[in-house]
């Protein structure tokens, strides 16, 4: 399936290059972090060479080199660079004076590094939209990666009281309350990758209880939302969260529907036994 069907037609011009040559993602757009959404892609290659994802200007930049008495910031050494209706960044770089105003695709911009708060050499890499101050995720803006594996639907759960029980398809559970669903999910697109998903749809009895895109996070009354949603919203631990759901007293029938960035499609049809009690 052709990834760029599904995107609204404000994101499918697909021209941004990726800022590192033959490079690796090692982490996606929106993936869970402890206390926040990855707002960005981490890659990595054989070279550390970064470049531009198109040509532009540099806005501003922080690095260590020009200011050696400053301690780094999380983002370590960064540039923003204008592209008239985007701007992209770039994080944990390495120590240097580079400061040119020009940035052209065929030139590197730096190294990237492991300055800020980072554990291991990788560019941090993000799109903002300037006229609402949006991230958008990479993925719905730059030239498509390889993925041929379906994302993968590990685990179906409960939090019990800060404990994670695993069920399984026709488990019976006892309900003093209707408690939310949680879903292990992520996207392969090497083996072995763990990365977020796309899209997230999972349906009750047939109804829709949970429709999410991972493409742009934005920032309303001082809170950062996708999709309408805060991050405790989102997320339960490592965990996609499905809450809001009125559960039968008997069968509950769901359909988890995983989507990856290429439009591969995993689809997990469970069945739930609730023992109401309330």
């Amino acid at each position: 399936m052709n990834r760029f069907l599904l995107l609204p037609a404000l994101l499918c011009i697909s021209y941004f290059t990726w800022p590192v040559k033959s490079g690796r993602v090692t982490s996606s757009f929106a993936e869970f972090r402890p206390d926040h959404l990855h707002d960005g892609v981490d890659m990595i290659s054989s070279s550390y060479d970064v470049f531009p994802v198109e040509d532009g200007e540099l806005l501003y930049m922080w690095n260590k080199d020009l200011f050696p008495f400053d301690d780094y910031t999380g983002s370590g050494n960064y540039k923003f660079i204008s592209h008239n209706a985007f701007i992209s960044q770039y994080l944990h770089l390495d120590d240097s004076s580079n400061s040119a105003k020009k940035a052209v695709t065929s030139e590197p911009i730096g190294k990237y590094a492991n300055t800020g708060r980072s554990f291991g050499n990788h560019i941090h890499f993000c799109i903002i939209q300037p006229k609402d101050w949006a991230s958008i995720n990479p993925f719905t803006l730059a030239q498509p990666i390889e993925d041929k594996r379906q994302p993968v639907i590990s685990d179906i759960a409960f939090d019990i009281d800060g404990k994670i029980m695993i069920v399984k398809d026709k488990t019976t559970v006892r309900l003093t309350k209707d408690r939310p669903l949680l879903i292990k999910a992520f996207d392969e697109i090497n083996k072995g990758d763990r990365h977020g998903l796309y899209a997230l749809k999972v349906y009750h009895n047939s109804k829709i209880i949970l429709d999410i895109k991972f493409d742009k996070i934005v920032s309303k009354d001082g809170q950062l939302l996708l999709s309408g949603r805060k991050f405790e919203d989102i997320f339960n631990s490592s965990f996609y969260l499905v809450s809001g759901i009125k559960w039968n007293n008997g069968e509950n029938s769901f359909s988890v529907r995983a989507l990856d960035y290429s439009g591969n499609e995993t689809v997990k049809d469970f069945t739930l036994i609730a023992n109401k009690e309330f």
